[in-house]
């Protein structure tokens, strides 16, 4: 059965949307990714369809599984999305707890972080960013460091730890960097899945809930239009992967002569970017021959090793202690990086969890880190 309660609305829109989501980066249509969830979570596709309107599951183990079927299908580009859909379909605070927590590792490796308590240290950078964005008029912030220094890691914390649930935050883990965090709209952008202009346009439009053309297909000229004349709030673009969008031929300086004109005109400086790259978004440019002014609109932010402090915190973190030999250890091999703390950390606690008396994870630490060398020779220019 279902209801229409007085969150079913957003209920509706939030599913809508994230349907949206998955059929633009699959080029799929909106019947087939209804179908597809549907399938998934042993439903019927006109259910699905019936709870875009704003009908709501009694049954919360039916939200759940959407929710995670979605977020499994990238519909859910923030766990602030994520976390509001369980919301709006009747999971407290206390139930996402139980929900998520249990799912997340100690370390993780490979992929990014995305859950605020797992993230650590970085807290001068956070200071510096936060610092350009509590008052008007925003700033522009470029985020630079080299692959597996954390970049994107850091930007998914950015745009959640301020309304991150008490649940998902470490005691005494600093969430008051903004005044009013909830006034804020925050829209991610991964490159890698947004390849060209029309897509970017269609995805931000989508975060903002803002209606586009039926034809969907946004041009550069309406979506400045559109978002000079609804942008109230203010409003954080995060680009990742920059130089994939530079490199490619699809955004050529027209595009990026929008976006500043966006971030420094149009939406009278409530909208700002955070872009990641491993070089100045000036210099990238350059070796395309781009001239736009976009790109000397940032401060930078280099991202290098970790503080041995905050290093030391994340060591600290494993539900099975560590000797202090064996943090010495990886405080020394790992150079305060964090992929590779993740790495050995995580190699240590699976040893100790299965009783391993040898020194085989420190030999398994050092082969995987091979693979990251380029970090111990990398200096900020």
């Amino acid at each position: 059965m279902s209801t229409f309660k007085e969150n079913g609305p957003a209920f509706g829109n939030l599913l809508l949307k994230s349907l949206h989501q998955i059929a633009l980066d699959r080029n799929h249509t909106i019947a087939s990714v209804r179908q597809n969830i549907a399938e998934a979570i042993f439903c019927n596709a006109s259910a699905i369809e019936f709870w875009c309107k704003g009908h709501v599951p009694q049954d919360k183990s039916i939200v759940t599984a959407l929710a995670n079927e979605i977020k499994k299908s990238n519909g859910f580009r923030l766990d602030s999305e994520y976390n509001r859909f369980l919301n709006n379909g009747g999971i407290e605070a206390s139930e996402l707890h139980a929900i998520e927590c249990d799912q997340i590792s100690p370390f993780i490796v490979g992929n990014p972080i995305q859950y605020p308590c797992r993230f650590y240290g970085r807290e001068r950078e956070l200071s510096r960013i936060f610092g350009l964005w509590k008052k008007m008029p925003l700033q522009n912030v470029a985020i630079l460091g080299p692959k597996r220094s954390g970049k994107t890691s850091l930007l998914s914390y950015l745009s959640s730890i301020t309304t991150a649930p008490s649940s998902l935050i470490r005691k005494g883990q600093r969430q008051d960097w903004l005044s009013n965090p909830e006034r804020y709209c925050w829209i991610y952008v991964d490159f890698m899945i947004v390849p060209t202009p029309s897509s970017f346009y269609n995805h931000v439009l989508k975060n903002l809930q803002i209606p586009y053309p039926e034809a969907d297909i946004c041009s550069g000229s309406i979506f400045i239009e559109l978002l000079e004349s609804r942008i109230q709030s203010p409003t954080l673009i995060l680009l990742d992967e920059l130089a994939l969008a530079v490199n490619s031929p699809e955004f050529d300086q027209s595009f990026w002569n929008g976006l500043r004109n966006l971030a420094c005109v149009a939406t009278q400086q409530k909208l700002a970017f955070a872009v990641s790259a491993e070089q100045y978004p000036a210099q990238i440019a350059s070796e395309k021959n781009i001239s736009s002014p976009f790109f000397n609109i940032f401060q930078t932010i280099f991202l290098g090793p970790m503080e041995i402090s905050e290093a030391y915190d994340l060591i600290k973190s494993s539900p099975i202690g560590f000797n202090s030999t064996d943090s010495e250890w990886i405080l020394e091999h790992s150079k305060c990086w964090p992929a590779l703390l993740q790495i050995a950390c995580q190699n240590r606690f699976y040893s100790l969890e299965n009783k391993e008396t040898d020194n085989r994870w420190q030999e398994e630490t050092l082969r995987e880190f091979a693979r990251y060398s380029y970090l111990f020779n990398w200096e900020a220019h």
